[in-house]
């Protein structure tokens, strides 16, 4: 009965809303721009991350919410 309860508890939706970081993104030459005077080239990065929000209608089961922690 017990295992039958924690399956459950996982297939279950949950009423949770999930945040992650999205994948950073290099905006160093996208973003950044000069002219008119002399430009040297960059060897790092400007990295950029969002933030993922999940909805509070969508289906999140107990697995997603152990994932996202």
């Amino acid at each position: 009965m017990f295992i039958l309860l924690i399956i459950a508890a996982f297939l279950i939706p949950s009423p949770y809303v999930i945040l992650s970081p999205g994948n950073p993104q290099n905006v160093l030459g996208s973003a950044i721009t000069i002219s008119g005077t002399k430009v040297y080239p960059t060897t790092g990065e400007l990295s950029v991350t969002s933030v993922l929000v999940t909805d509070p209608d969508s289906y999140i089961t107990g697995f997603d919410v152990l994932y996202a922690w």
